[in-house]
């Protein structure tokens, strides 16, 4: 019963529908944080009656960390309605950071959770082609987003649910579920969604998950060959000129076809979404080297008095850096090294990509959905060194019969 609910929360969580139905339900986003948490207490606590954090001691220390450096940037901030809503959000992210990691410290739950992002990343596949032939759901003209709404966290979100459940996808159809996902991602027109992708299957196919040892280096010839050949038609305009005039043509905006490449390479980093992220990024830079020890307090991107930006830096690196300084640099950075460091397999090609997409967004900590994916990292990775130690203890063990 309790891995039926844990798969219900997961599913309610990884899909955003919590987000989508909470302004046609009014269920609002907390109930569900204080249910789950309810959940892993009962989990901890009566199921399996001793909680021993052995493993997780570094997580924990950086969990503190990370609320100790937000109470100190809320005192450095304006402490204004928007900062204390921010500083409620950091200590959720922590929480349930820790929470959805020792729920996930089983090989039989960390299985469950492959084959529900498996089935994730093909209802988003469904849902984005969906909102891009019928829009519905996104936000951004001719761009399709799913119950996500927002293209870029769409296309984020199928992308990393590609390497976290490729595992449970059998040999044969890893080809086709990698396909599959990047034809869903294409409709987001989400460029660092792109890039995500591609580094997801050439990492996949080099740590030999996605295709059989002896062909890793022949995938990843082949992927590369692939890259380049796209990138070539993106910025010379061939693409856009293929898909201009065509039956596509009408579900697409001037913005859209800009992406394909129609109009050549000025045209792909000349929109509106590219020149705000270049002034967004060194508006960062500036404000943070104006404060270079503990920056400009908490929330101070996402108030319109010092910050004269609509939206914040779109770079996780960049937003720590401009509101917490070098010292919420390094905390951030510490949280990515933690990653790399405890992962292994396809928890570190997913530690790569939370690394890569921290440079193009900044809500890499703010919701439970994005939570999930270091979770996994974390877990997997102990796991699978605490199943080799014993495998290798056992070896040990025969021969010395």
């Amino acid at each position: 019963m309790s891995a039926v609910i844990l798969h219900g929360f997961i599913l309610w969580l990884g899909t955003y529908a919590y987000q989508y139905f909470y302004p046609i339900m009014g269920f609002k986003p907390l109930y569900t944080y204080f249910m789950f948490l309810g959940f892993v207490a009962f989990r901890l606590l009566i199921v399996h009656r001793v909680w021993t954090p052995g493993w997780t001691r570094e997580l924990l220390v950086w969990a503190c960390a990370f609320t100790f450096c937000a109470c100190v940037l809320f005192l450095i901030s304006s402490q204004s309605e928007t900062a204390t809503q921010t500083l409620i959000t950091w200590f959720e992210s922590a929480i349930l950071l820790i929470g959805f990691t020792l729920l996930f410290a089983e090989r039989r739950r960390l299985n469950d959770l492959q084959i529900i992002f498996a089935a994730i990343a093909l209802c988003g596949v469904a849902m984005n082609v969906y909102d891009f032939l019928q829009p519905t759901f996104s936000n951004v003209p001719g761009r399709a987003a799913g119950f996500y709404e927002n293209p870029n966290l769409a296309g984020k979100f199928i992308a990393l649910s590609m390497v976290l459940a490729i595992p449970v996808i059998p040999w044969k159809l890893r080809p086709w579920f990698v396909m599959l996902c990047g034809l869903g991602i294409l409709p987001t027109f989400s460029r660092s969604s792109w890039l995500l992708w591609a580094i997801g299957v050439v990492f996949l196919g080099w740590t030999r998950e996605l295709v059989a040892a002896r062909y890793r280096m022949v995938e990843v010839f082949l992927a590369g060959m692939i890259g380049i050949g796209a990138l070539a038609l993106l910025f010379t305009g061939s693409l856009g000129q293929m898909v201009a005039g065509g039956p596509l043509t009408e579900y697409l905006s001037p913005n859209t076809m800009a992406r394909l490449g129609l109009g050549g390479a000025q045209a792909q980093f000349d929109d509106a979404s590219a020149n705000e992220r270049a002034l967004v990024a060194i508006a960062a830079l500036e404000a943070g080297a104006q404060h270079p020890l503990f920056g400009n307090g908490l929330a101070y991107t996402k108030e319109p008095g010092g910050w004269e930006y609509p939206r914040s830096t779109h770079n996780m690196y960049l937003l720590f850096w401009a509101e917490g300084g070098l010292f919420g640099l390094a905390l951030y950075i510490w949280f990515i090294f933690m990653l790399w460091r405890h992962s292994t397999g396809v928890g570190r090609a997913l530690a790569l990509q939370i690394m890569i997409v921290s440079l193009f967004t900044h809500n890499q900590l703010d919701q439970p959905a994005a939570l999930i994916f270091p979770a996994f990292v974390i877990a997997h990775g102990q796991l699978s060194r605490h199943q080799k130690t014993v495998m290798s203890g056992e070896k040990q063990m025969v021969v010395a019969t």
